[in-house]
């Protein structure tokens, strides 16, 4: 039987890509496990809030939203621990208001790591009702808790990385980056207004497109060699 459901996840998953994984799992694995909602959360790094990324509802995807884990079952998951209740969970969990909003009885929650071990996320699934097949759903959860922490790990860094484009493009100073045959790559919004090159007309090239004909020879040996020894230069 759990291969099957296995089967049926995958299926799923076999297609998607980027943000896209994280509603399609939480809606096959709501299916398969007949949970009330399920979702992806990630944790702010004191792990004192959870912000959700992919909710299950019912079926439906519906909006995401944060809540803070003190007093919640979340934050013994957040602590590194598979948590399942399967019957009463609000009585145990009093401060824990979404439960109650939620009508909530049972409860699965597990860790999702990084690659270095940390804890990053949490997978859960909330029940309307008491929660008979709880080995079945832990079985699942840990089963994909794996591919699912990879994945949030590669969100967040994709989050970085365009953060950290957007500082490139809009700082003043002209930037470029080469890969290792010294053929641009990149170039910054400012060094084409500068230069009057496009993207497209500089990718491929490598710097000496931008030659003055004011450097001798030894300014280019000294500028490649603080490249090639330390990554970078500037002046």
């Amino acid at each position: 039987m759990i291969d099957d459901k296995v089967r049926s996840i995958v299926r799923s998953l076999s297609e998607t890509r980027g943000k896209d994984f994280f509603n399609t799992i939480v809606l096959a694995l709501a299916k398969v496990i007949d949970a009330d909602f399920t979702f992806v959360a990630e944790l702010d790094k004191n792990y004192t809030k959870a912000s959700t990324i992919a909710v299950s509802a019912d079926g439906n995807i519906i909006d995401n939203f944060s809540y803070a884990l003190k007093g919640t079952p979340c934050a013994n998951v957040a602590d590194n621990n598979v948590c399942i209740h399967t019957d009463s969970i609000q009585p145990l969990y009093p401060e824990d208001q979404l439960l109650v909003d939620m009508g909530i009885k049972a409860y699965v929650g597990t860790p999702l790591f990084d690659r270095d071990g940390n804890v990053i996320g949490i997978l859960v699934a909330l029940y309307r009702r008491a929660l008979l097949n709880s080995s079945s759903v832990e079985a699942l959860f840990l089963l994909f808790a794996g591919l699912i922490g990879g994945e949030l790990e590669k969100l967040a860094q994709s989050q970085q990385l365009m953060l950290a484009q957007r500082a490139l493009d809009t700082t003043v100073d002209t930037v470029i980056i080469c890969n290792l045959a010294k053929e641009m790559i990149y170039t910054n919004a400012a060094l084409q207004e500068v230069t009057g090159y496009t993207a497209t007309e500089i990718n491929g090239n490598t710097p000496a497109l931008f030659k003055s004909g004011r450097h001798d020879e030894g300014f280019y040996k000294i500028m490649w060699r603080s490249i090639e020894t330390l990554g970078t230069w500037s002046g």
